[in-house]
């Protein structure tokens, strides 16, 4: 969707939109049930968190194309999957006296995320389905306003859910201590669990050295509470210090390191080689320094990451740092998004041009041109042309039409 193909996008939705529902999902976790979820298809029944992400992308397809049939004739399927999600949350210990004290009050139930077996309440795909829940409210709103209420109203009464299981992780968390001395709050990646999940989950659940403790920590960690749902904005201050615990220590210690940089010194190295972990594309560090506006940090994580992760000659994208597959269509989708916000990103009801621009992209002479390139407002064109000797720079826009 984001290069404009948007063929092979409804191509690929289709698979979720055309499932057979008199076979019901296969979901790993203590859902309910799995009727209307968007979720098993095929062999990925593992990954419980797709129908939140399936229903968040089901909607950034209609915002980028405009198209309102398709939308319309998807809607069906969204809003049973939004119901389905609902109801996750809403049954799970329903029966249990004093429920509403808990913790995880609200929450989904303990469920599966990635490649192991380990059930947890798990605040990515809790921030996943939210994002998904209330991307479909704003947007079913254009076929009914009163569906798109009662569905904002569900999004609401989510998020509140989320964020209180959220403080009460905050203030059971020990602070951690960063480079400068000072010590900053952390968030773990579920309730129940006070501090680093790598304190606790020392081991690998899955294959060798694939998914132990810090990968919960850094890659399916409270970063998702940033990016992509903004449940904790900027202007919250633990956001910062989560970040600081991320880049500062998470970030610049794991034995990944030296694996790819012999003589790896983080004193030295912070900058040149650090900002990535395992799997480049499920990390979402480049993309909170984006949306915070810290071109800098961003270009440097976007850099580092690409750098570890390519394979020089085809182009591909590996799995993981260390290891393939070789040709991991994920990474190389979550590569391309960047590069595509890094030229354009919409921001609620602003749309940016070329943010987060290099500047020797921008040195005397030097042109960008971008053609084409969809947005929520419709596609947008520009050439950028430097005349940093007169210390100039001209662009030609042509802003898009069909949302301003």
């Amino acid at each position: 969707d984001l290069q404009g193909m948007h063929q092979a996008a409804r191509d690929g939705l289709a698979r979720w939109l055309e499932r057979d529902e008199q076979q019901p999902a296969r979901m790993d976790g203590q859902f309910a049930d799995t009727v209307g979820a968007m979720g098993g298809v095929e062999w990925d029944w593992q990954h419980t968190g797709g129908p939140g992400v399936i229903q968040w992308q089901m909607v950034e397809h209609y915002l980028l194309t405009g198209d309102r049939d398709w939308f319309a004739r998807a809607a069906p399927k969204l809003q049973a999957n939004a119901d389905w999600m609902i109801r996750q949350r809403r049954a799970y210990l329903k029966d249990v006296p004093g429920r509403e004290r808990l913790w995880m009050r609200g929450l989904l139930p303990p469920h599966n995320i990635w490649d192991s077996t380990n059930w947890r309440l798990w605040y990515e795909s809790n921030a996943n389905y939210w994002l998904g829940l209330r991307h479909y409210a704003k947007a079913v709103a254009d076929l009914d306003a009163e569906t798109g209420r009662r569905y904002v109203a569900e999004a609401k009464a989510y998020a509140e859910d989320i964020l209180a299981a959220v403080e009460k992780s905050f203030v059971l968390s020990p602070v951690v201590r960063v480079c400068d001395g000072t010590y900053r709050s952390f968030l773990p990646p579920t309730p129940y669990m006070r501090g680093p999940a790598s304190r606790c989950i020392p081991t690998s659940f899955g294959s060798p050295e694939h998914t132990p403790g810090l990968y919960p920590d850094v890659i399916r960690g409270g970063v998702h509470l940033i990016n992509m749902s903004g449940l904790l904005p900027p202007t919250d201050s633990r956001a910062q210090s989560l970040m600081d615990v991320l880049e500062d220590r998470l970030l610049l210690e794991h034995h990944r390191l030296p694996m790819r940089t012999p003589g790896y010194n983080p004193d030295k190295h912070w900058f040149s080689h650090a900002g990535w972990y395992y799997q480049c594309g499920i990390e979402r560090t480049a993309n909170v320094h984006l949306q915070w506006d810290d071109v800098p940090n961003f270009l440097r994580s976007f850099y580092n990451q690409y750098a570890v992760d390519i394979v020089v000659g085809p182009y591909t994208f590996n799995e993981h740092t260390t290891r393939g597959p070789p040709d991991k269509s994920f990474e190389e989708a979550a590569f391309l998004e960047r590069l595509h916000n890094l030229l354009v990103m919409e921001e609620g009801n602003r749309l940016w041009l070329l943010r987060a621009a290099p500047r020797a992209w921008l040195a005397g002479g030097e042109r960008i041109t971008v053609k084409n390139l969809p947005t929520h407002f419709g596609p947008v064109e520009y050439e950028i042309v430097s005349d940093a000797e007169h210390s100039q720079i001209k662009a030609t826009v042509k802003l898009p039409s069909r949302k301003m």
